[in-house]
């Protein structure tokens, strides 16, 4: 497809052959049929890619006493891109390409959790945006794309015979993330005093 995004070097390239097949079936699952999916997971996957490099360029440039900088693993980054393009579809009169069903729950409150502040979004989505990006990134890998231990370790360069336990740190991490995230989110309301007799 000639409107593809070119990718600008061999690690975008890499990225790009490893992302594409989801961006577009979430796309597909987004729209009305397979030639807005195209659009619309060009569009998401140029936007996912350009902020990513933006994150990362903040990221190596933010000073010391800044939070620094925490981004999503790629695919859920760019997964989150697909989105917020519906979204800005929507907005600006292109809502017709979009799946009726999908356009329902863009204009919803459970849609809205995802946009709002921090501490409104999915627990488990800041949890994952709370850890580092390489633990992160192998914990979503191995976990929700399900992909061989051997072939993760390959993709993010870490030692096949370690990758096993680095997993199991992540999970612990992500566990201790979400639960840490459950408890803040919980100080505002009238359990929150509690919330330390059980954490």
């Amino acid at each position: 497809m000639s409107d593809l995004p070119m990718p600008q070097d061999a690690a975008a390239a890499a990225q790009f052959a490893e992302c594409w097949d989801p961006v577009l079936s979430y796309a597909d699952l987004c729209t009305a049929g397979s030639a807005a999916a195209a659009r619309l997971a060009t569009e998401a996957f140029t936007r996912g890619l350009r902020e990513a490099r933006g994150a990362g360029s903040a990221r190596t440039a933010s000073g010391t006493g800044r939070r620094p900088v925490r981004l999503l693993p790629r695919i859920p980054a760019l997964l989150t891109a697909v989105r917020v393009t519906a979204a800005s579809w929507e907005a600006t009169g292109r809502g017709d390409d979009l799946a009726p069903d999908f356009r329902l729950w863009l204009n919803s409150a459970s849609a809205a959790r995802y946009t709002g502040p921090p501490a409104r979004r999915p627990l488990a989505l800041r949890a994952l945006r709370d850890m580092q990006f390489l633990d992160a990134e192998l914990l979503w890998l191995a976990e929700v794309e399900a992909l061989p231990l051997p072939v993760v370790a390959r993709r993010l360069g870490l030692d096949p015979a370690a990758t096993t336990a680095e997993l199991a740190q992540a999970r612990d991490l992500f566990r201790d993330r979400c639960h840490r995230d459950h408890l803040d989110g919980r100080a505002g309301d009238g359990c929150g005093a509690y919330g330390r007799l059980w954490g």
